[in-house]
């Protein structure tokens, strides 16, 4: 893949291809993104630095995912496979049980609010296990 490719994934990914914000996103000016497209390159460091999340392995090749996964995703599912010790088994789908209690006492709240117009509750969304469709956390 070129490199004038890869910079137009980034671009559009960070900036919905809008090469103005994305040149004050890394700190350089919109010309100097232009300049990159015309001569086929990119400061790679830069947008490494700069660009949460992206591949190396993608800018310099743009070969494989544009996105690194985060460190947090990586550590819960390596715990979700290292799960070997019944007890770990069972406190942790206790847990996800105690998880689907505590949203569906949520969605109650929110539809007493629209019958009697409760106080704000604020939005919330589980968070699943994408590889196994389990609930493993709330997002407030």
């Amino acid at each position: 893949m070129e490199k004038r490719t890869i910079l137009q994934e980034v671009i559009n990914f960070y900036t919905n291809g809008n090469k103005a914000s994305f040149a004050k996103k890394l700190g350089v000016s919109p010309q100097s993104i232009n300049t990159w497209i015309t001569r086929n390159t990119f400061d790679i460091d830069l947008i490494y630095a700069k660009c949460e999340r992206v591949s190396a392995e993608f800018l310099l090749t743009g070969k494989g995912e544009m996105l690194r996964q985060a460190a947090t995703e990586l550590d819960m599912n390596n715990n979700v496979r290292q799960l070997n010790n019944e007890d770990y088994k069972e406190k942790y789908f206790e847990v996800l049980e105690e998880n689907r209690v505590l949203h569906n006492k949520y969605e109650a709240l929110l539809e007493q609010k629209q019958k009697k117009a409760l106080p704000d509750v604020p939005a919330v969304s589980l968070l699943t296990n994408p590889k196994s469709n389990t609930v493993v956390g709330v997002d407030i």
